[in-house]
């Protein structure tokens, strides 16, 4: 069973690095600060930088691991398109890009018609909860 408050305390953690986006200046700093991220990747030890670059590397690490179709929006999407889709909501790719701009062409990729804000508001978090779910490893019962 999946633990889903840790599932949505990331999910809005990994709102947040798609608002500012990890290829930015100081988003290692910024991804250091985040506690389930900070959890999950083993870094709550580290220096700032240090852990923030292991995250980074942590998170793209996660989206690369996407192997099977998934269901978003109505839609059936395959791994790669997925995993594309992701990289750019994050940052991690086309890092340099503002947030608009990276999520108008995560949109491109996923072939969907919505407006930014409509994005932002509605539809962004079901796509950071497949990878907050992938992310957030399922409990074992001890009972």
């Amino acid at each position: 069973m999946r633990d889903h408050t840790r599932t949505e305390l990331l999910v809005d953690e990994l709102k947040k690095v798609a608002g500012w986006g990890c290829g930015r200046p100081g988003a290692p700093q910024r991804l250091a600060r985040m506690p389930v991220l900070s959890e999950l990747a083993e870094v709550q030890s580290l220096p700032p930088h240090q852990a923030g670059c292991i995250i980074m590397r942590y998170l793209k690490n996660a989206i690369l691991a996407f192997t099977e179709d998934r269901e978003y929006l109505g839609r059936r999407y395959d791994a790669p398109t997925l995993r594309r889709a992701l990289l750019l909501e994050l940052g991690l790719e086309q890092g340099h890009l503002n947030a608009p701009l990276r999520q108008y062409r995560t949109m491109q990729v996923l072939k969907q018609p919505y407006g930014y804000h409509h994005w932002r508001k509605y539809l962004q978090r079901g796509l950071l909860a497949l990878l907050a779910e992938s992310m957030v490893p399922d409990q074992t019962s001890t009972v």
